[in-house]
């Protein structure tokens, strides 16, 4: 059976309105022309004799337990009439509902919520809305609505965008790629100095190591200094420490001392 309380999602609904027996219903009251938002209210007690007849004449057509048909039939005409509401506010004041799926944010599960808008608007406007009511940690949106990139500094109106649309919001980590770039140099970083590091002290050093890493010391002329193999490692270490470290305290991955 169907429970006017079980909706809590957008999806759901959907699910609901789509369902083959809810698909059923509508075709019926489509065919006999009937008007939900015209119709008394179903969920009213003042009204169940109307409604009575009129789950009576469908349940024969439909083939539905008229149970089944008086919960799909307030549905209905809760959604049919909220619609209508809808439209009129629209018409008055611009204010226009939608529909919005946010995929890729990372600190949020998956996002499918009716919001409620000014078709004035701006692009720019509207993402910054939809990041502060869903609470998004993205650095910026990209709103799709029917298959067009919405453009920042034009209002919605302008932009083929309807009352009850439905916008597609894909969540943006602009900074937070770069971050994780540099992040990766750092460690490749670090990583390289470890090992020249382990190179440089290790005391069976050879020549060819140090060859192969291309370690070569000169003076402030250029000149090559003529330096024993453990002088050299000692230098060059404390080089390349000196100069890494430089790098990452202005990185502020590491603190002075």
């Amino acid at each position: 059976m169907y429970n006017s309380n079980e909706y809590e999602s957008e999806a759901e609904f959907e699910a609901f309105l789509n369902s083959s027996k809810c698909m059923s219903v509508v075709n019926i009251l489509t065919m006999h022309k009937i008007k939900l938002w015209e119709a008394p209210d179903f969920a009213s007690d003042q009204n169940q004799e109307q409604l009575n007849d009129l789950l009576m004449k469908l349940s024969d057509e439909s083939g539905l337990m008229e149970a089944d048909l008086k919960q799909i039939l307030i549905q209905l005409q809760r959604h049919s009439v909220k619609k209508l509401e809808e439209n009129k506010k629209f018409q008055k004041d611009g204010s226009c509902v939608f529909r919005v799926k946010v995929i890729g944010s990372l600190n949020q599960n998956k996002i499918d919520k009716s919001v409620q808008v000014n078709i004035s608007m701006t692009g720019t406007e509207l993402k910054n809305f939809l990041i502060q009511n869903f609470q998004l940690d993205c650095d910026n949106l990209k709103i799709i609505c029917n298959g067009k990139v919405i453009k920042d500094n034009h209002p919605l109106f302008t932009q083929d965008i309807k009352n009850h649309s439905t916008l597609m919001a894909l969540c943006v980590y602009e900074k937070s790629i770069q971050n994780l770039k540099e992040n990766r140099q750092d460690a490749k970083m670090i990583m390289d100095i470890k090992e020249a590091i382990n190179l440089l002290a290790s005391e069976s050093i050879e020549k060819d190591q140090l060859m192969s890493k291309r370690i070569k010391l000169q003076n402030q002329n250029g000149f090559t200094l003529k330096l024993s193999e453990n002088d050299q490692s000692c230098l060059t270490m404390a080089m390349i420490l000196h100069e890494k470290s430089k790098f990452l305290i202005k990185k502020k991955i590491i603190s002075k001392p």
